[in-house]
């Protein structure tokens, strides 16, 4: 058994854990071993569910009985297409684009924006992240940054006054504003870009995908702009 089993020291029985900084070995009373076990046959399993051993509800009866409450807007289910990091991941189509709920939040943001005639370092900041994010997948959005970088740089040691925005801010939001329009919002050029690959959620939960990766997953925009998974 790994980390040697059990160990007795005089009338102590225990089980080696990692070793600790204090170069030390942690010290188990038991090896938390338990058998691996297979609950796809439970009536209450979809039939997406079915195809693994275990699913959220196998989760939230084992956390309901050690009194661990979970989110349930931050659960996923086991699906073929996966909302995660802002957006929808189809892993049939093996195809990357914003969510609907992101879009909406990035337009409405825009709007605001465009409402008011100066802003501060901090309105651009938060906008500019938020365009930047979706820029992960409308390549082209790239080009439509600059005059906020152009202003956020205008700043200087004044970041709590007020200022006008370059005059061509409100040409490139409103080209923003139609791209999320649209479902597919890309640049329809072949242009290669990578994402680290990212295993942890905000709930603590790894998200219900299958992933095989040397550590990066490289896409390639297609004919009709969206991003393709390519292995």
């Amino acid at each position: 058994m790994q980390n040697g089993g059990r160990i007795q020291s005089g009338s102590h029985f225990w089980y080696q854990g990692e070793t600790m900084p204090n170069d030390t070995p942690a010290e188990f009373d038991e090896d938390a071993a338990h058998p691996i076990r297979d609950f796809s046959y439970l009536p209450n399993h979809s039939q997406m569910d079915s195809l693994f051993t275990y699913c959220d509800a196998d989760i939230d009866t084992i956390s309901d009985q050690l009194g661990i409450p979970w989110e349930p807007s931050k659960t996923i289910p086991f699906s073929m297409l996966v909302p995660y990091l802002g957006f929808e991941w189809n892993l049939s189509d093996q195809t990357v684009a914003i969510t609907e709920k992101k879009k909406n939040k990035y337009k409405t943001a825009i709007g605001d924006w465009l409402s008011r005639l100066t802003h501060t370092l901090e309105e651009a900041q938060k906008l500019y992240s938020k365009l930047l994010h979706a820029s992960l997948i409308i390549q082209s959005g790239h080009a439509y940054l600059t005059s906020l970088e152009a202003l956020m740089g205008s700043f200087n040691s004044n970041p709590f006054i007020p200022h006008h925005a370059p005059r061509h801010t409100k040409s490139d939001l409103e080209w923003w504003i139609n791209v999320l329009n649209k479902r597919v919002c890309c640049d329809p050029s072949q242009v290669y870009f990578t994402l680290p690959l990212v295993v942890r959620s905000d709930s603590g939960r790894t998200p219900p995908v299958r992933w095989t990766s040397t550590g990066l997953w490289s896409f390639v925009l297609d004919s009709a702009g969206c991003p393709v998974i390519v292995r």
